[in-house]
Parts: C-alpha cells; structure tokens; sequence
C-alpha cells in the first residue's frame, strides 16, 4: 500500500511538490503560537486528524486524488473556526505574528481544499465513466 502511494505522490508535478511543502510549513507553524492561542490548537488538530483519514482513504481506494476527503473534511471547518475566533478576540490583532499566520493558513487551506474538491471530483467523475 506505502509503495503505491509513494508511487503516486512522486508522479504528482513539482509545484505540487512545492506547495504540499508549504502547507506543512504553515500549519506546522501553529506550534510557536500553540501555548498561547486556542487557534493554532484547533489548526494542529485539523492538521495531524487529516493525516490518518487520509491513509485510511488511500488504504480503501488506493487514489491519492481521493486523499483530499480528508482535508475537506478537516481543513473546511478551520475556515469557518478560525476568523470567528479572531474576530471574537479582543486581544488578536492581524499585525502580530499570529495573526499573520492566520492569514496564512486561512489563506493556505483556502486553496488547498479548492484543488482538493477538484481533484476527488474529478477521481469520482473517472470511477463513474469506467
């Protein structure tokens, strides 16, 4: 199962490459604010849930596209979670590191889950046709 998933996740181009790099940069950047922000708890959450769900997924069916459920079903809330939680903080500001790593993230899983929505569409839309 771990070689067809490398095999897929080697296949994928370099500037997918590149930003999965820097998703996990961004996220992992949540543990310098973690202590001190309820936020950055519930980024880092999202993030390590996705990963076995993602396995999981892979382990069913055996499509690396399909991985992206986990992330939809992970990330989207963040979405929703972290600018209410800022907005209802008298103490965030967006001017501060931690707000501009919010702004990163919300940003960063923004389009990641776009691309993740394509991606298990158009995997589910090949599994119909054949």
């Amino acid at each position: 199962m771990l070689e067809g998933a490398k095999q897929q996740l080697l296949a994928l181009p370099r500037p997918v490459h590149l930003w999965m790099r820097w998703l996990n940069i961004v996220f992992l950047f949540g543990l310098f604010f973690v202590d001190s922000q309820d936020g950055a708890k519930w980024g880092l959450i999202a993030y390590f849930t996705a990963f076995p769900i993602g396995v999981l997924v892979f382990w069913r069916q055996r499509d690396i596209r399909l991985t992206g459920l986990a992330h939809i079903i992970c990330w989207t809330p963040l979405l929703l979670c972290l600018p209410t939680e800022a907005a209802m903080s008298s103490d965030f500001r967006l001017s501060t590191p931690y707000g501009v790593w919010i702004v990163l993230l919300c940003a960063t899983v923004t389009v990641s889950v776009f691309f993740d929505i394509r991606a298990v569409v158009a995997a589910l839309r090949r599994r119909t046709a054949t």
